[in-house]
């Protein structure tokens, strides 16, 4: 029989935010992942350079993956809001 799997806590997220801030937090980590590893690359040299670009790309790839669903989440916010009785006819997402 396996133990059940008991969570480190040294870092815990708060069960209690929003989908939104947790969102915006995801895509700052992303973005600052990105620029440091930009950085590195910009300082190395061959095989090594390659590697780091290929891992801002991937980084990037994520960052724009969690925009997608920030840009989502927003909406839906918003269209439940008018549906609710808010004040206007929510607008179209602009992408980030």
């Amino acid at each position: 029989m396996d133990t059940p799997r008991t969570p480190d806590t040294i870092i815990i997220v708060n069960p209690e935010l929003d989908t939104e801030t947790l969102l915006a937090h995801a895509c700052e980590s992303l973005a600052s992942a990105n620029v440091m590893t930009l950085d590195l690359a910009d300082r190395a040299q061959g095989t090594s350079r390659k590697s780091l670009l290929g891992i801002a790309q991937v980084i990037m790839s994520g960052k724009l993956a969690v925009n997608r669903r920030w840009i989502d989440s927003t909406q839906l916010s918003s269209h439940v809001f008018w549906a609710r009785g808010g004040l206007s006819r929510p607008s179209a997402a602009k992408s980030l």
